[in-house]
């Protein structure tokens, strides 16, 4: 366990998610001194957050509820950045997830800029047998300019 600590520590870039926010994510932040050594690293901390919500889990939330939890978890302020997805989810898709009452996470645009939060926006949707998933493709490259283009902000 000190290995993953120092690597947090250590890391440019903590990135959290995508992934179920009360089964997958914040569990992580109930390791011990996972939450602190998240906060005091230097790294950029950067949320991705889930394309729709999720019955049982995330029905109704948007964008700073899904932040909200992660940090009331945490104890600390821990989101820097939150990549979302601006594209279109073709209706067929949308459809197939109505039976769960689930929709597009919504960005609440005011909450989020009060946090000093940073959006960072881009089409990731990949639908996979009819469901809704993040382009990993996408993404990556998407992380991987976040995080070069913060450290050459640092630089100067």
């Amino acid at each position: 366990m000190p290995e993953a600590l120092k690597a947090i520590k250590e890391a440019d870039a903590v990135i959290i998610g995508p992934g179920s926010l009360y089964t997958s994510i914040i569990p992580n932040f109930m390791v011990k001194g996972v939450a602190k050594a998240a906060h005091e690293a230097a790294a950029m901390k950067i949320y991705i957050c889930n394309m729709m919500t999720q019955q049982g889990e995330t029905l109704g939330y948007d964008l700073s509820d899904h932040i909200n939890a992660i940090n009331e978890h945490a104890g600390h302020d821990i989101i820097e950045y939150a990549i979302v997805n601006s594209g279109r989810i073709p209706e067929d898709s949308a459809l197939r997830y109505m039976d769960e009452y689930a929709k597009p996470v919504e960005i609440d645009w005011d909450n989020i800029a009060a946090k000093g939060i940073k959006v960072v926006g881009d089409d990731f949707v990949r639908i996979d047998k009819g469901y809704v998933r993040h382009d990993y493709n996408a993404l990556s490259r998407c992380i991987f300019k976040l995080i070069n283009q913060e450290q050459k902000d640092s630089i100067f």
